[in-house]
């Protein structure tokens, strides 16, 4: 089986806005992308906002991740 990592990040602002993308096959998906070999993972979520929605200024919840397998 093979292993990939992937990170993303939900992007509000308050009063409780969030961004949701619409990709090219219909669904609805927070901002999220495949980790490149040696990238750190909040790096990773920062690369794939930018690329994804030009957004680079960020600021992240202290303490707050969350991981998912499937």
């Amino acid at each position: 089986m093979i292993e990939e990592h992937s990170f993303g990040i939900i992007l509000f602002r308050e009063p409780r806005s969030y961004l949701l993308l619409r990709y090219i096959g219909g669904h609805w998906d927070f901002i999220k992308g495949h980790q490149e070999p040696g990238e750190p993972g909040i790096d990773t979520a920062r690369r794939e906002c930018k690329e994804e929605t030009g957004i680079t200024e960020l600021q992240f919840l202290a303490g707050f991740e969350e991981k998912i397998d499937y």
